[in-house]
């Protein structure tokens, strides 16, 4: 499965402006997650980094992408990256705290799908990098910035997808059911079958039914 999902970022031109900007395991696992349904036609990503994912759904898909990231130099180069990869019809990006997207009212429920893939270190420990600290140190509040974004981008029936550490899903779960989003799949991911779960997929709907299903696991270390 490695090979196969890292493949799908293979096939995109992209610059990193920093070590930190760099797509990871959780970036080519998100991409290959969050492929759009026959009705998909307006994508939005938070927390996009350099715009890999939102390059990759709309290069792959053709779908129209806003990105959305609070760094100034991820975005400067997601530019560069949608220009580079000749689709800079289909994506925009907008330098932005996702707790702000709710003062976007021309944006309001205008979207078929969201997805994220949000800091997933809890601790309260600082890294003495800054921007490394912006890129992977989470908070509870920061999560339900997400959320709320989430909940207000997405039309009715609208689909989100997002990647997420195993330690919290249940905390997770809960919180997605109270921003009216709710889980529909998900599926575990693996380093290998001898090892605990890493990451974990989940795609679901705005005001979906409360009907859950577990896909097979992905095992990382396995080629395809």
């Amino acid at each position: 499965m490695r090979g196969f999902t890292d493949d799908i970022l293979r096939s995109l031109n992209l610059e990193f402006c920093s070590h930190e900007s760099k797509p990871t395991h959780a970036t080519s696992l998100l991409l290959w997650f969050s492929k759009p349904n026959m009705t998909c036609e307006k994508v939005a990503e938070l927390g996009c980094g350099i715009g890999s994912v939102s390059i990759g759904l709309a290069k792959l898909y053709g779908v129209k992408v806003l990105g959305v990231d609070i760094e100034r130099s991820f975005v400067e180069c997601a530019k560069k990256n949608a220009k580079s990869n000749n689709i800079e019809k289909l994506v925009d990006f907008v330098n932005e705290d996702v707790s702000n997207i709710v003062n976007y009212r021309n944006l309001r429920e205008k979207f078929d799908m969201v997805v994220f893939n949000p800091p997933h270190h809890f601790e309260n420990r600082k890294n003495e990098k800054k921007l490394r600290e912006i890129v992977r140190r989470a908070s509870w509040g920061l999560f339900n910035d997400f959320l709320k974004a989430t909940t207000f981008l997405l039309r009715n029936k609208g689909d989100f997808v997002c990647i997420i550490s195993p330690r919290y899903l249940m905390e997770i779960l809960e919180l997605l059911s109270s921003f009216k989003l709710q889980p529909k799949e998900i599926c575990i991911v693996h380093g290998s079958k001898c090892k605990n779960a890493e990451l974990v997929l989940i795609r679901g709907k705005k005001n979906g039914g409360k009907s859950l299903k577990i896909l097979p696991p992905v095992f990382l270390n396995e080629s395809n």
